[in-house]
């Protein structure tokens, strides 16, 4: 099951009880959220590759943010 879909289950169950007079801060407080990637975290990389990787992450992103308003531009020129 990926994790999308977890999320979908998750907020049904959230409408269901809401609509039962639950609050979505009663139903989330009792959940032991946790990342999944944190169970095994023995195995995780140095600090400074993971800071390296969201580093190249955000600069990735920020060139598409750089495409789309070109992109922009250029239509509203036209």
């Amino acid at each position: 099951m990926n994790s999308a879909t977890i999320v979908q289950k998750f907020w049904n169950d959230c409408n269901v009880l809401r609509d039962d007079g639950m609050s979505y801060r009663n139903h989330v407080e009792p959940l032991p959220l946790k990342d999944a990637a944190l169970a095994d975290s023995d195995n995780l990389p140095p600090p400074e590759v993971i800071a390296q990787e969201i580093v190249d992450d955000l600069e990735a992103a920020l060139e598409q943010f750089r495409l789309i308003a070109g992109d922009l531009a250029g239509a509203e020129s036209a």
